[in-house]
């Protein structure tokens, strides 16, 4: 059976690979994508195989595709009128999950489909098991491949979640939701859990994201804000051309700070900022490139006038979202910084870019404070005055 797959797969493949045409009108800028949810693909026990969509207008002779395992073939299908991924796999009678690496190697850089498939062991396995939904909301499939019939919980903070169906399965099954708008400007997080009806101890887990309502910075402007420029700067890494000082040069938009393409960014990637240190600093805007790079995790680092060394300042979250980011250095700011260091250990797409870095000192003459601060406690607007209306904050 394993010669037959394998003979018949790569007939199949020449076949096509001989006699198709590409389609694909030309571009000025060549592409080539895959979706982000067909990187993990999960198999049943059974021999099967399944196409995964390309988009490109990369010439057939400009991306390979391979297999790092035997039981595992993968290539070219360019048998319909788009171009794809064919993934083949044997017949496992392995008693545990087995786990392979489809590498497409393009002349754009380089993707890595992850496989898995199961044995005769139980076992459940959750395609892309942590979901990342936009402030928006919209539908949320959860796909479930099991050899198990499972029972599905999930966490008591997930009322924003409606379910669309409520079955339990064998194999390949999709699990429907709603996501519910996120009208706050906090992330929040929800996890489902399924488990095994005879084996308790055999779980998967999904995690669900929605990023906080798109806000961007000026639901409260800026005004009057004094901008703090930096005298220079210094990366970890960059592309060249597009280095750290396209960060802080007042363009949006233009050519942006990005770390070395075609491969992973060295995490953590250190994006460091230089100043006189004549001039506090009370918070500061990351802009998106809203793109590959957004930033993901990251620990901020400080350097006050009068220290010998950096301080950790704190540990954000930016969720890889294309809206900015805001961080306010608490109620009394940074005492005339000489250097801010933002150390991002994951970015979209395993890459790291930032359009524009901005960092500004308050106006203290600004009406708007004043304005806010008749209702909240003080200017980080987190916390109400006691006795406040609803007039009050409405006006």
């Amino acid at each position: 059976m394993k010669k037959y797959l394998s003979v018949a797969f790569v007939l199949l493949m020449s076949f096509t690979g001989g006699c198709s045409k590409d389609n694909v009108e030309p571009q000025t800028q060549p592409t080539f994508e895959i979706s982000e949810s067909a990187l993990e693909q999960n198999f049943e026990k059974t021999q099967t195989s399944r196409s995964i969509p390309v988009s490109t207008t990369l010439d057939r002779e400009a991306w390979q595709v391979s297999s790092d395992q035997s039981w595992c073939l993968a290539a070219k299908d360019l048998s319909g009128s788009s171009a794809g991924i064919k993934i083949a796999v044997e017949a496992s009678e392995e008693p545990e999950v087995r786990t392979a690496t489809v590498t497409v190697k393009t002349t754009l850089g380089n993707k890595i489909i992850k496989v898995r498939q199961l044995g005769y062991g139980p076992a459940i396995l959750i395609q892309n098991a942590v979901r990342n939904i936009g402030p928006g909301g919209g539908e949320l499939d959860i796909v479930v491949t099991a050899n198990v019939e499972y029972a599905v919980s999930r966490s008591e903070n997930s009322a924003w979640i409606a379910d669309r169906t409520r079955t339990r399965a064998f194999t390949d099954k999709s699990h429907a939701y709603t996501v519910q708008p996120n009208d706050t400007y906090e992330a929040r997080r929800a996890t489902f859990t399924f488990t095994a009806a005879q084996y308790p101890e055999v779980t998967a887990s999904c995690e669900v994201v929605q990023q906080a309502k798109a806000s961007g910075v000026s639901d409260v402007a800026i005004e009057g804000d004094v901008k703090v420029t930096p005298t220079g700067g210094r990366a970890s890494e960059q592309q060249p051309g597009q280095g750290i000082e396209n960060s802080y040069d007042g363009r949006f938009g233009g050519t942006p700070y990005h770390s070395v393409w075609n491969q992973s960014a060295n995490f953590p990637v250190t994006l460091e900022y230089f100043f006189d240190g004549s001039r506090d600093i009370d918070y500061c805007v990351y802009h998106t490139r809203n793109g590959n790079g957004n930033f993901g995790q990251l620990d901020i680092y400080v350097m006050e006038s009068g220290d010998t060394d950096y301080r950790l300042y704190g540990s954000y979250d930016f969720l890889q979202k294309g809206t900015p980011s805001k961080v306010v250095f608490g109620t009394q700011g940074l005492s005339k910084p000489t250097k801010i260091k933002f150390a991002v250990k994951s970015g979209l797409g395993n890459f790291v870019s930032c359009d524009e870095m901005e960092f500004f000192r308050r106006n203290a003459e600004r009406q708007l404070d004043r304005r806010l601060l008749t209702v909240f406690k003080d200017i980080t607007c987190t916390e109400l005055k006691e006795g406040v209306t609803d007039a009050e904050i409405n006006a």
